[in-house]
């Protein structure tokens, strides 16, 4: 079990009244109350605090030896999404980027501790989830330059790919890929790849399908012949929508993201593919369906024309329209 989760003095994220630990000193813990109330925070009230003496670097007291890295940007983000989702205020939430730019801008130092305080925070990103403007929040403390480094038994990487998977088997389908596309963004930076242009699938919404590219040299796609009839639509390798300015990628599983970037530094094997998509290509997007069928991922793409088309892991029951990740 990892170290500086939650504490028995913690209620569970999302129920009323959560109990704050004093893990610090007087005027720091004023401080977390700024983000403490459910609403977007008042960072006049904060920045008196930090004029008042307030440490925005402070470690957490020696009666707490197990907290190695535990500082006041996670447990600020903690509680200011945990108070938001009993409000019901979603400015809470949407706020967390201006509360990670105000503590970088008044000096918190995410390489403090041998970079742990900049790991603690990325870790602490699955107790803050639920809205895209965390992965905005993951950009920010990398830009900072906090890293993936073990903290405790595992490193931050490995802790968000563990809690998407658990959101999945949970059916949270949507926060999973929500988890999904930080995983990507947190991945891409350990490789020293570009991140920035990672999102969430949702952006692209309302955008028009421009062309369809595959991983790998032709055949991409693989027929396999069965009782009811032959399924022409299978294939293995990673899969790139371009919807306008954006980059719609399907991965194994139908899990997706979206991405920003040059296609060339996403991917530079890649083939086009928009003839197999022509009920896509050429319409804008409307919706998404995510969730899964017979316990396997299912991604559907609602379109303008009122169509909508599947892309899933291989199930038996498989239509023969759908687009099939086979394994």
């Amino acid at each position: 079990m990892l170290n500086g989760n939650t504490s028995p003095n913690h209620s569970v994220p999302g129920t009323r009244g959560v109990t704050k630990v004093a893990y610090f000193g007087d005027l720091e813990d004023q401080l977390i109350d700024v983000f403490s109330t459910g609403h977007r925070p008042d960072y006049a009230a904060a920045q008196r605090l930090l004029e008042q003496g307030a440490d925005i670097n402070a470690e957490p007291l020696p009666q707490f030896p197990d907290e190695h890295g535990r500082n006041l940007l996670s447990d600020a983000c903690r509680y200011q999404r945990w108070e938001g989702l009993d409000t019901g205020d979603l400015e809470a939430a949407r706020s967390l980027p201006d509360t990670v730019r105000f503590f970088l801008n008044n000096g918190f130092d995410v390489h403090k501790l041998d970079d742990a305080f900049g790991a603690f925070c990325l870790r602490d990103l699955i107790f803050t989830y639920n809205e895209p403007e965390i992965l905005e929040v993951a950009k920010l403390l990398l830009l900072a330059g906090a890293r993936n480094i073990r903290l405790y038994e595992e490193t931050p990487l490995q802790t968000i790919i563990f809690e998407a998977y658990f959101q999945y088997l949970e059916c949270q389908r949507e926060d999973s890929l929500l988890l999904y596309a930080l995983t990507r963004i947190v991945e891409a930076a350990d490789e020293g790849k570009p991140y920035l242009g990672i999102d969430f699938y949702a952006r692209c919404t309302g955008r028009r399908v421009i062309r369809m590219l595959m991983e790998g040299k032709v055949p991409v796609f693989y027929e396999r012949t069965t009782p009811v009839g032959v399924y022409r639509n299978r294939f293995q390798r990673r899969l790139y929508m371009q919807c306008e300015d954006l980059w719609l990628v399907f991965d194994r599983y139908a899990d997706i993201w979206s991405d920003r970037g040059d296609i060339r530094a996403i991917s530079s094997d890649v083939v086009d593919v928009s003839d197999r998509f022509a009920g896509i290509v050429g319409r804008k997007i409307s919706d998404f369906y995510v969730g899964k069928k017979d316990g396997m991922p299912l991604t559907r793409i609602i379109l303008d024309d009122g169509t909508s088309h599947d892309f899933c892991s291989y199930y038996n029951e498989l239509t023969k329209e759908s687009f099939c990740f086979c394994r």
